[in-house]
């Protein structure tokens, strides 16, 4: 059996169990309730699954965690739908200009340096998730960058010639997760 963590600390947990060549995966949140297996079981191999009664599987749920032998956790190979949005979001911004001035970044049109980072005006950030077909949480898109390391927590304001925007700060360096590199930066 195996346990698949997800790159970041929200996403799914998934529960693989291994029966006669098959994988029948189980998201950790649906594992207490047997006809979750029973479902998964009946896909793969076209038959029923031997009955359990709730107490009983909650049991074998339970030797099942706690044989350490048989079991694997790992990282999950397969990025949850926020990591991949934003390392697509990432791939797009590290290809924009990077020259840009606090004007360009109230209009949206390039990256505006300040602080170490390179900023975006964030509803830039909406319009490029939306183009890329991908329906979104602006906040939980914010954390999956964040946890990833290409962007600084939270949001900031950054004010210009009476007016004010709101924006992601980005990290441009060399990362390992995300191929971008700031030669501006790098040593």
């Amino acid at each position: 059996m195996n346990i698949s963590r997800g790159v970041l600390d929200n996403d799914p947990i998934i529960w693989e169990f291994h029966i006669s060549g098959k994988i029948l995966s189980i998201e950790a949140e649906k594992l207490e309730m047997p006809s979750t297996f029973r479902t998964q079981y009946l896909r793969a191999f076209n038959h029923p699954a031997p009955r359990v009664k709730n107490e009983e599987w909650q049991n074998i749920i339970e030797l099942l965690a706690e044989d350490r032998d048989k079991t694997t956790v790992n990282v999950n190979d397969e990025e949850s739908e926020q990591v991949y949005i934003a390392r697509e979001l990432y791939a797009i911004v590290c290809g924009m200009s990077r020259d840009g001035d606090k004007d360009d970044l109230l209009l949206g049109n390039a990256l505006y340096f300040e602080s170490g980072l390179y900023w975006l005006k964030s509803t830039r950030v909406s319009e490029i998730v939306r183009d890329l077909g991908f329906k979104f949480v602006p906040n939980s898109l914010s954390t999956a960058a964040t946890k990833l390391g290409i962007k600084e927590k939270g949001t900031r304001s950054i004010r210009h010639k009476g007016a004010e925007a709101r924006a992601w700060g980005f990290v441009l360096s060399v990362n390992s997760d995300c191929e971008c590199v700031d030669t501006e930066n790098v040593a």
